[in-house]
Formats: C-alpha cells, sequence, structure tokens
C-alpha cells in the first residue's frame, strides 16, 4: 500500500477467496495438500524461486515470507504475517515469471485470470463489449436505485426505454402505450400497468394529459431506492391515455 492506497494489484488480490488461491497454487505447481498448514493457513515450501531457503506460503490469501514463522505451537501464538513479503500476484510474478519487477504484475494477473476462467471470451465479428460502447447514442445507461427499487420487472424495463428515449438533449417523451409496448416486446396491458406502478411510485412524472396525444412523459432518478408500499399504491393508479 502506497500513500495510504491500496495498489491495483492489492486491490485484486483482495477479491481473491482460499478456493482461488488454491487454484492458483495447484498451477504454479505447489504441493500445498502435502503439507500440514498452522491456524493462520501457512505452509512452508521448500526450492521456490527467488529464495535460497525456505518459503512460507499462505493457503488462504495468497501471500508469501522469507520466514516460516506464523501460527501457533504448544499454546504460544506467533504474529502473523512476522516477515511478509507479497500477496498472491507477486507470489505468481515471483513463481511463473521469476521476475520481481512492477511492471510484470499484469501478466501475473492476467495469468491469476486465466487460471480462474476469469478471462473474457472471444467475441463474434461486429460484436462488441459493453463498456466500449457506453458513449454511443444507442446506449442507455440505467441508475443503480432503479435496479435496486421495489419496482416490478415490467416496471424497470418501461422505466429504460422511457429513458431512451428521452435523448440527451431532452428530459421527457411522447411515447404512448403502444409505442412502449413495442420497445419494451410487451403487451398494451402491461404497459399500461408499468406506466400506472411508476407514476404511482413516484419514478414518473407526466405534463399535459387529455386528449388523442400522449403526455410528456418524464422518467425521475429517486435520491433512495426506498422500500414503496405497493398495496397503498393501489388507489392512486388510473389509465391517462
Amino acid at each position: 500500500m502506497r500513500n495510504g492506497k491500496a495498489s491495483h494489484a492489492e486491490n485484486f488480490s483482495a477479491k481473491l477467496r482460499p478456493q482461488h488461491v488454491q487454484k492458483v497454487l495447484d498451477a504454479l505447481g505447489i504441493a500445498w495438500r502435502d503439507h500440514e498448514p498452522t491456524e493462520a493457513g501457512w505452509i512452508a515450501v521448500e526450492g521456490m524461486p527467488g529464495s535460497e531457503s525456505t518459503l512460507g506460503v499462505n493457503i488462504k490469501h495468497g501471500g508469501y515470507c522469507d520466514h516460516y514463522m506464523h501460527g501457533t505451537t504448544k499454546g504460544k501464538s506467533y504474529r502473523d504475517e512476522l516477515s511478509f513479503h507479497g500477496d498472491i500476484v507477486e507470489l505468481v510474478r515471483l513463481v511463473k515469471f521469476e521476475s520481481l519487477l512492477p511492471e510484470d504484475t499484469s501478466r501475473a494477473i492476467d495469468y491469476i485470470k486465466e487460471v480462474l476462467g476469469w478471462t473474457a471470451p472471444e467475441l463474434e465479428a461486429g460484436d462488441r463489449f459493453l463498456n466500449d460502447g457506453l458513449q454511443d447514442s444507442q446506449y442507455t445507461r440505467v441508475p443503480v436505485t432503479v435496479w435496486q427499487s421495489d419496482l416490478s420487472a415490467s416496471a424497470k424495463v418501461a422505466w429504460t426505454a422511457l429513458a431512451h428515449r428521452c435523448g440527451p438533449d431532452r428530459n421527457y417523451t411522447w411515447i404512448g402505450f403502444d409505442g412502449l409496448a413495442r420497445d419494451t416486446s410487451t403487451s398494451r396491458s402491461t404497459a399500461i400497468r408499468a406506466i400506472q406502478e411508476l407514476r404511482a411510485t413516484g419514478w414518473l412524472a407526466e405534463v399535459g394529459m387529455g386528449g388523442n396525444r400522449a403526455p410528456r412523459r418524464y422518467p425521475l432518478i429517486k435520491k433512495e431506492a426506498g422500500k414503496e408500499n405497493k398495496e397503498n399504491k393501489k388507489s392512486q393508479l388510473r389509465v391517462s391515455d
């Protein structure tokens, strides 16, 4: 940790669970099952690259150190990580690539991802990953509060469709029930119920209701995704067009 901030490698290592660490140790050829670990998870491994003496490796978090002085013996507890020298990423960098150079950190992380099956899939021609196109107008970003709310699935999809129809320079849409049903691949009645739910729970404001023209529909972003009491809101549901 530098200047109070964790490095990319430290953040990555923190995401790994013991089962992940042990799978990486298997891939590195470290026979950890042949050892009796201490309560803290340390084992002694001999003949590893970068160490002339026995190297301590932790099978829980993947850290390593030069001295095997961890755990509990005869009722006395040694201080964990007394001579801690690195995390699982640095261990991979040392054992797999026989390198202590920081520039090889990304290689070590990529190796761990490959071992764990965390690598990205190959794309078909013309396909892109989501983050490659978030700046395009064809994408709509949905606030986390929408997904974490108590809205029904159809209401969440309807809110997303309304937001996409608004565009970057307009906060509202005139889309009607038929258009919303087409956009969301649902029936007109489902679109009506979704609009009613959004309006009743405060996720949608409407202006200019009446006549044959759909009102201006403003999908709103609530500050928090609080628990909506749907039973009490039923009396507020009305068909507007």
